[in-house]
């Protein structure tokens, strides 16, 4: 092979790697496996437009519920059980990708009081005993143990939350109850701090 066609070669190479048509088709199908394992997971949950596929858009960072008659866009779906449902499919597809594509990300989520919107703020003082939406908030718990399962042990999904439900799944899911003096940062910290 002679000096130029070995340069040629090399620079195809170089623009094959660089190449944006090739950047965006990797993009797509990548955002395309995401949202067909929402579009697959979304049964587990209780969710509007639960039988319509969902999709990621990049470029508005929205999902959109692709239903018979036209898509709507996260924003305009009503309810906050519907929102914190809708953003954990995301957050779990995408963390699913990057560990089974080795990305360089960190191996945990932590959610803080998912169960917030189906209790409401004065129940707080005690742990909560679900009652109405009971299903909905079993249903979104084991949701999360299954996807952190599918993934152990490469992922970590901490969970900060008032109620305590009344399954053992969830029970022994639970390290930590503050409650009664008990709390994240004890009251004795301070104390070590004023001296």
């Amino acid at each position: 092979m002679s000096k130029i066609d070995n340069l040629k070669f090399i620079i195809k190479e170089l623009e094959n790697k660089v190449d944006s048509d090739n950047e965006k088709e990797k993009l797509l199908s990548i955002l395309n496996k995401i949202n067909l394992q929402m579009s697959k997971w979304v049964e587990n949950l209780d969710v509007e437009y639960q039988d319509s596929p969902i999709r990621f858009d990049l470029a508005r960072l929205t999902m959109f519920i692709d239903t018979e008659t036209k898509p709507i866009a996260l924003p305009q779906i009503g309810s906050g059980a519907n929102w914190v449902a809708y953003h954990l499919l995301i957050t779990l597809a995408l963390h699913q990708h990057f560990i089974q594509n080795n990305r360089p990300i960190p191996r945990f989520i932590i959610f803080d009081q998912p169960t917030q919107v189906y209790y409401p703020p004065e129940k707080t003082d005690d742990l909560v005993e679900v009652s109405a939406d009971e299903l909905a908030v079993n249903k979104m718990f084991d949701f999360i143990f299954d996807v952190v399962e599918s993934l152990t042990p490469n992922l970590q999904v901490i969970i900060t939350d008032h109620a305590y439900l009344n399954n053992d799944r969830f029970k022994i899911a639970v390290t930590e109850i503050w409650r009664d003096g008990l709390k994240l940062i004890p009251n004795d910290w301070k104390k070590i701090n004023e001296i």
